[in-house]
C-alpha cells in the first residue's frame, strides 16, 4: 500500500477590497507578523520547467513586491531560509517532473505555516472612478493538519483581516435586471472592505462582481431591499 499525501489544511476568503483596504491590512500584517516574508507568485508553467529554480526574492512588506501597484499574488512565508533550501525537482508516478516543496520524515511539506493573497485588480483611484464594478480577490492560509500552533496563527491571522472588512449586510441581486435575491444580514461567504463600501455607496449603480449573472452590494441594515425588488 503507497503512502498517501498529507494534504494542508486550508482556510480561504473571498474578498472585495480597495487599495486602501490592502495597504491597511498590509500595514496592520507587518506590524502583527513581522516575521513573515513575502515573495510573488511563480507561474505555474515554472515548476514543470526542469531548469534550476530562480532564488526567491523575499520582502519585508507586502506593497514591497514589484507590480502590485495593478495586480498581485502575493506568497508569505513564516521561514524563508527553509522555503529556500527546500525546493527539490520531483517525478510523479505518471512520470512527469516539476519543482516542490521537500517532504520531512512525516510526508508533510516544510513550507507551512504560509498564506497566499491573489489580487487581480488593485482597485486603486483610477479603476474606482471608472469601473461600476469591484472584481473579486482571495485569500487561503495553508497550515499543517492538527497544528495547533498553526491553527492558532491562522485564527490570528483572520481576525487581524477581519479588522478591515465585514461580511455582514450584503445584498446579492441578479444582472443585468439587478433583482434582489437573497439579503445577508447576519454574513456570508464573501468579505466587503470598509473602504470598499465606502466606494460602492457613493453611487447606487456601483457593485461586488461575482459572476455576469449575479453580484452583490453593502445594504443598509436599518433600509433593507424587499426580495424581489429592483436595486
Amino acid at each position: 500500500m503507497t503512502d498517501q499525501p498529507i494534504y494542508p489544511s486550508m482556510r480561504v476568503r473571498y474578498l472585495y477590497m480597495t487599495d486602501t483596504d490592502w495597504r491597511g491590512f498590509a500595514d496592520a500584517l507587518a506590524g502583527t507578523f513581522p516575521m513573515f516574508r513575502y515573495y510573488a507568485g511563480t507561474p505555474w508553467q515554472r515548476f514543470y520547467d526542469p531548469a534550476p529554480m530562480e532564488k526567491t526574492v523575499f520582502h519585508k512588506h507586502m506593497f514591497d513586491l514589484p507590480g502590485i501597484e495593478t495586480k498581485c499574488e502575493a506568497m508569505a512565508v513564516f521561514d524563508e531560509d527553509r522555503y529556500e533550501s527546500n525546493m527539490q525537482w520531483e517525478i510523479d508516478d505518471r512520470g512527469l517532473g516539476r519543482w516542490v516543496v521537500k517532504k520531512d520524515a512525516e510526508g508533510k511539506r516544510r513550507k507551512n505555516p504560509y498564506f497566499m493573497i491573489q489580487i487581480w485588480y488593485m482597485f486603486g483611484p483610477a479603476l474606482q472612478q471608472n469601473w461600476k464594478m469591484l472584481p473579486q480577490s482571495d485569500c487561503t492560509f495553508y497550515c499543517d493538519p492538527g497544528n495547533r500552533e498553526h491553527d492558532a496563527m491562522s485564527r490570528r491571522f483572520y481576525r487581524l483581516l477581519g479588522k478591515f472588512c465585514t461580511n455582514r449586510n450584503q445584498v446579492s441581486f441578479d444582472l443585468p435586471s439587478r433583482k434582489v435575491t437573497h439579503l445577508h444580514d447576519k454574513g456570508s461567504l464573501f468579505w466587503f472592505g470598509h473602504d470598499a463600501i465606502r466606494w460602492a455607496n457613493e453611487d447606487p449603480q456601483r457593485y461586488m462582481h461575482y459572476s455576469e449573472h449575479s453580484s452583490m452590494r453593502p445594504m443598509d441594515p436599518e433600509n433593507p431591499p424587499a426580495v424581489g425588488s429592483i436595486i
